[in-house]
């Protein structure tokens, strides 16, 4: 189905996710492994959308916390990631493994 190389699939899908949005995009998932797998690498790791915004100030409130904490946690050290209470803990607990390591 995807005939582009895998940079380009992503670069494509990135900026579909900023087109029309997390929401939208999550419902493309569905049509097929290679759209769940990029769309979810655009939101997560790429973090193409921001969830705090102040265009959508809400996003990042009405989102499913595991789909929240996948987004923030794809980069924890990031000051958006201790912004929520839920996300604190691993945070707090990643930290404390560099300490000892």
């Amino acid at each position: 189905m995807v005939f582009l190389p895998p940079y380009s699939f992503i670069i494509v899908i990135e900026h579909l996710v900023v087109t029309i949005g997390i929401y939208k995009a999550i419902e493309l998932r569905s049509v097929s492994r290679y759209f769940n797998a990029a769309i979810l690498y655009a939101i997560c790791v790429s973090q193409v959308v921001d969830i705090y915004d102040e265009q959508t100030p809400y996003m990042g409130e009405d989102m499913p916390s595991s789909f929240k904490g996948e987004i923030l946690l794809a980069k924890p050290r990031s000051p958006e990631g201790t912004k929520d209470e839920h996300l604190k803990v691993p945070a707090n607990v990643n930290e404390a493994l560099d300490r000892i390591t």
